[in-house]
């Protein structure tokens, strides 16, 4: 994550109120905590040494600030409409916009509903695959998930989500987010 994406995302964290500086741990570091488990799939322990914090501590923050980038799901993960900015590609290819039309205005002959339905499911589960291969290569706790409870593992996709739409809405001009 650039550095100016971590600064804008403690601020906003900060600013929600969701972060705040505490007795031994500062936002940033609260933020730089949370981002090294799921950026770097990194368990507690090794994230207790290298930040010098108990584990109880590492555990406390890693959930609170789990849940404040959860707050940040309704601004970062909507569903689309008229007014919504999407990508040229997507808006203007008709299998995909409005959500992934499922009117047949290609050529193909379909010889029942039921092969029209497996193709369109096929499309979407490929597209399903590519996004969640995206995500993997950001987030590697998305491979290699630590034994969190259900819900939290839950949180955590969504909060990869988050994080990832953030950093494409205002950084999305990184080098990095290319890849």
């Amino acid at each position: 994550m650039p550095a100016q994406a971590f600064i804008g995302l403690r601020d906003l964290l900060a600013d929600r109120g969701v972060l705040r500086d505490t007795r031994y741990m500062p936002p940033a570091e609260q933020l730089a905590v949370f981002l090294r488990v799921i950026a770097q799939a990194d368990n507690y322990r090794s994230v207790c040494e290298f930040f010098q914090h108990s584990l109880e501590t590492i555990s406390r923050n890693f959930r609170q600030v789990l849940q404040g980038v959860f707050t940040l799901k309704d601004d970062f993960v909507v569903l689309s409409d008229s007014t919504t900015p999407c990508h040229p590609h997507i808006r203007n290819n008709l299998h995909f916009y409005p959500y992934f039309n499922f009117h047949n205005r290609s050529q193909r002959r379909y010889e029942s509903p039921q092969e029209l339905y497996n193709h369109r499911h096929a499309q979407l589960r490929n597209i399903v695959e590519r996004t969640f291969d995206i995500l993997k290569k950001w987030f590697k706790v998305l491979t290699d998930m630590k034994p969190f409870s259900f819900n939290i593992q839950e949180d955590i996709v969504l909060a990869c989500c988050i994080l990832h739409n953030y950093i494409g809405r205002y950084h999305g001009h990184d080098t990095y987010f290319s890849i």
